[in-house]
């Protein structure tokens, strides 16, 4: 029961740091892009978040459907099943690796756009000042990249702690299995992503060093 317990906390964590993330700072940006001079244009904001809204979307509703069936069943001591509720998750999280492959990039972007716009550092600062306790920018976009692999473990945790005869295993062994793959393609994306990123600092080194030369 702990570990499926662990399961809808970390997922209702998980969401209200989402909602964080899309409430005080996507949207405010996002509506400053119809004032005379925004802070970020259409195209900087998409850079930046990727497709987030889509997982937020995602999120809030794994996010029900867990509550809806682990909380009745906690009230009489008993173990809910899961199992079924997490692969009918699992096609959705394709969307984690459109979020995956993206988030190098983005996180090099909002670096470079902090360095070169006072009016951006300005704004990330001052949110954080009047809301206490707010993370930075940087770290709640992290939070998706890490989480898709905490499916992952927490499934493994789950199944390790059921008994083969019980009617939610079978599910849960599908269930692990598909977001392990989703996991992994994550990984992978990941993994080209920062040599991506690697080769294209190595050049740019290249670049300059030959001018220098020249």
């Amino acid at each position: 029961m702990n570990a499926v317990k662990e399961l809808l906390s970390t997922e209702e964590s998980y969401a209200k740091s989402l909602h964080q993330m899309m409430d005080l700072y996507y949207e405010p940006l996002r509506q400053m892009q119809y004032k005379l001079h925004p802070i970020l244009s259409e195209n900087d904001i998409n850079a930046i978040f990727g497709n987030a809204e889509d997982l937020l979307m995602i999120t809030d509703e794994l996010k029900k459907k867990l509550e809806e069936r682990i909380r009745p069943a906690a009230e009489y001591g008993a173990v809910p099943s899961v199992g079924d509720i997490m692969c009918n998750f699992a096609p959705p999280l394709k969307l984690y690796e459109k979020y995956v492959r993206h988030f190098e990039r983005a996180s090099t972007y909002l670096t470079e756009k902090q360095q070169t716009s006072k009016a951006l550092e300005e704004f990330l600062s001052r949110t954080m000042e009047q809301n206490p306790g707010l993370l930075s920018l940087h770290s709640y976009l992290i939070m998706p990249v890490q989480r898709i692999l905490r499916y992952k473990l927490l499934l493994e945790n789950i199944l390790q702690n059921t008994q083969s005869f019980d009617p939610d295993y079978q599910d849960l062994t599908d269930a692990l299995s598909l977001v392990a793959e989703q996991a992994d393609r994550c990984n992978e994306a990941t993994r080209k992503q920062e040599n991506t990123m690697t080769l294209k600092r190595i050049q740019e080194e290249l670049h300059g060093a030959v001018e220098l030369v020249s």
